[in-house]
């Protein structure tokens, strides 16, 4: 459970009630739950994790366990305010149940502290960046600890974290179990102290950010364990009773409740608690009831009592929603020159499109000034994607969308099909196609005829489901060639179908017939799908040097000319250190080659090949500096990968996010700063030794 300050709600996802797993998302809005009904969602799970990331402005869970008492799963889905999504890199190298997360509001870091969910283990710092988990190296860190908790703490601004060790767990703690209190300052961890001592009940701490303004100590991080502490200059102070059974305080006689979902509300300035489990003779009984905390405690919502395992009810009919047009996008402040999806053609001409609302641009003079340049639209329809084919030719998809976030029922779209020959001057709609459940796409065309549009559909188990819209007639006509389904799963390669394994990216083509799926899987040997009869049946295509990979991610970093693609694969050792491969192709998919990754500890962001041999790679690696989390490197190779050259290396706010080449002297970058939530743009003349920003100006 978490606060998203996006929706102005909390949020909690998931649970269980002592039997059953759950795959509920709820809205706390101060007063009362509201179950909401996202187009995709997590699977089932219970004890994960849950906490908002200030760079993506979205809400990450991460963690958790399918089942009752099962393992631990490793995956992580991000919160947008309307839909769940799988991140496709974010996948923890060690799964994960009840540790720690919480956001660094100071420094603007999501960190997770691994290692807390029950064994005796040595705490482990990670921080989400760009869509990854990645290990930090603190100089001092925790010693081996059973359980822990963390929070920001407002008044001295940094992070507390509060690690329980049991009897036993260490020479330390060999009679007696051990509180003990850290504090984060963006690098390394601080001992602070002690924590309380009393009941072993401790294992189910729940360590809280109240809310206060920095300079206010009183309060400021709440301790919940068999009691509620507060945390100040003179340490931790006892100050009330935890809630306990069905609407009453715990006492001498009324025990505590444990395994309660607790977050910050700022809204109302309170924290709130849900559910949680106590102890009733020989079982435990599962709470439903809600509690806030201002400074005392108050019963908000009644709630109900589970005793597991409760029987299966038949559940009554759920009457079909009226569809509901979904509001356009508001424009986001000072992002009405900000560009995205930037394709340039020549030295003058290129496409993008324009941060705040998605609406198609196009240059005529170097990427210095744009004119708007899209597709009519009515009513409440919106821009929903684009595929630029050359510097005249743009393929566009625009439609109302129905049933958004946090009107119920399923979500839907109405699209139609758009395309230009003479640079955007003039659009001939082409065709309108309905798609049931359309939480969002990708479209990808690889001629003015043949193109597809991918939408994501929801996973589960570190798997997900996808359907594949294609057109052969330039978007006249639309059509559902393969679909996953998880209910009935079909052997790969099956006509229609899409196989459920692996967290699947969006499909990518080379040819009419020939396109790529990436994924990835928490198992091993990588997932990379294969198509050669135009997205009607997939199978699996093998890499060189890949079997028995840990966890592997394949990503498709560029296809280019109608033969050439070049697929990064990345992977964990036993050790948990993440390794990065290349394969190319040079003949749209018939043999591939495995080519080195430059430089040490390289990650592949992405490339841009002008043909078979040259071509340019963005790495990135995490720095030690709290700001910027990661430093780009520009590569290039004359030789298809052979060799690499560093061309520049970047360390700054305003990270390069994408390359663009037009000759081997002339490019563009992208860039994003996370602080600022600003995107930026960079000229190269001297194939990516120097860059000179670049100020767009959008006219229209």
């Amino acid at each position: 459970m978490a606060y998203d300050p996006g929706t102005g709600t909390v949020v909690m996802y998931g649970g269980d009630d002592g039997g059953t797993t759950l795959s509920d998302t709820w809205s706390w809005d101060g007063s009362v739950w509201l179950k909401l009904h996202p187009g995709s969602s997590p699977p089932p799970l219970t004890q994960a994790m849950l906490a908002y990331d200030p760079q993506s402005r979205r809400l990450v869970l991460s963690g958790g366990s399918s089942v009752v008492g099962g393992e631990p799963q490793s995956g992580t889905w991000t919160w947008d305010g309307a839909s769940w999504s799988a991140a496709p890199h974010g996948s923890l190298p060690v799964p994960a149940l009840e540790d720690a997360l919480a956001t660094d509001a100071a420094s603007g870091q999501l960190i997770l502290v691994t290692g807390l969910g029950g064994g005796c283990s040595d705490p482990v710092t990670w921080q989400w960046s760009v869509g990854a988990w990645v290990q930090l190296q603190p100089a001092t860190a925790p010693g081996p600890a059973n359980f822990g908790s963390l929070a920001y703490d407002p008044s001295s601004g940094r992070l507390i974290l509060y690690t329980v060790s049991e009897v036993g767990c260490s020479a330390a703690t060999a009679t007696a179990f051990t509180t003990l209190a850290w504090s984060w300052n963006g690098s390394t961890w601080e001992l602070l102290g002690t924590g309380p001592t009393g009941s072993a009940g401790a294992a189910s701490v729940k360590l809280l950010n109240t809310g206060r303004p920095v300079g206010s100590a009183k309060d400021g991080v709440l301790l919940m364990a068999w009691s509620v502490f507060s945390w100040g200059p003179e340490g931790w102070t006892q100050i009330a009773a935890l809630p306990g059974a069905l609407g009453e305080l715990a006492t001498g006689t009324i025990p505590w409740r444990t395994e309660e979902s607790v977050a910050y509300d700022p809204g109302d300035g309170a924290i709130v608690l849900f559910g949680g489990n106590y102890p009733a003779g020989d079982t435990e009984e599962y709470l439903g009831n809600t509690w806030t905390w201002d400074g005392k405690w108050q019963l908000a919502e009644i709630g109900a009592v589970a005793t597991p395992a409760p029987p299966t009810a038949t559940p009554a009919p759920t009457p079909t929603p009226t569809p509901f047009p979904c509001a356009s996008p508001a424009p986001q402040a000072g992002s009405e020159d900000q560009l995205e999806n930037l394709h340039m053609f020549s030295s003058s001409s290129g496409w993008a499109q324009r941060a705040s609302d998605g609406a198609i641009l196009r240059t005529v003079d170097g990427a210095a000034e744009w004119t708007v340049a899209s597709p009519p639209l009515a009513g409440d329809q919106q821009f929903v994607a684009a595929s630029f084919l050359d510097a005249s030719t743009a393929e566009a998809l625009t439609g109302t969308l129905y049933n958004c976030y946090p009107v119920p029922g399923p979500e839907s779209a109405e699209l139609i099909a758009w395309s230009t020959v003479d640079g955007g001057t003039t659009w001939t709609e082409e065709g309108t196609f309905q798609v049931s459940d359309f939480p969002g796409g990708t479209v990808d065309f690889v001629n003015s005829e043949d193109g597809w549009l991918s939408v994501y559909e929801g996973a589960a188990m570190g798997s997900s489901g996808m359907a594949l819209y294609q057109t052969v007639d330039g978007g006249v006509e639309w059509s559902e060639v393969a679909e996953t389904n998880p209910q009935s799963p079909q052997p790969a390669g099956s006509p229609g179908s899409i196989p459920f394994g692996g967290d699947k990216g969006s499909a990518t083509f080379v040819d009419p017939i020939t396109g790529w799926i990436g994924s990835s899987t928490d198992g091993t040997g990588p997932l990379f799908w294969v198509t050669q009869d135009g997205g009607s049946s997939w199978s699996a295509q093998p890499l060189p040097s890949t079997s028995g990979l840990l966890q592997p991610t394949t990503q498709v970093l560029q296809v280019w000319s109608g033969e050439g693609a070049l697929v990064a694969v990345g992977s964990f050792a036993p050790s948990g250190q993440s390794t990065t491969t290349l394969c190319i192709t040079t003949d749209a998919g018939r043999s591939w080659s495995q080519i080195a990754m430059p430089g040490t500890g390289q990650t592949p962001e992405t490339a841009d090949f002008l043909d078979d041999a040259d071509g340019w790679l963005l790495t990135f690696t995490t720095t030690t500096a709290k700001t910027p989390p990661l430093a780009t490197t520009l590569w290039v190779t004359p030789d298809g990968g052979a060799n690499w050259t560093q061309m520049s290396a970047r360390a700054s706010a305003d990270q390069i996010t994408g390359v663009q080449f037009v000759t081997s002297e002339l490019g563009w970058a992208t860039t994003f700063n996370s602080d600022t939530q600003a995107s930026g743009l960079l000229q190269t003349s001297d194939g990516g030794s120097t860059w000179t920003p670049v100020t767009p100006i959008v006219a229209g």
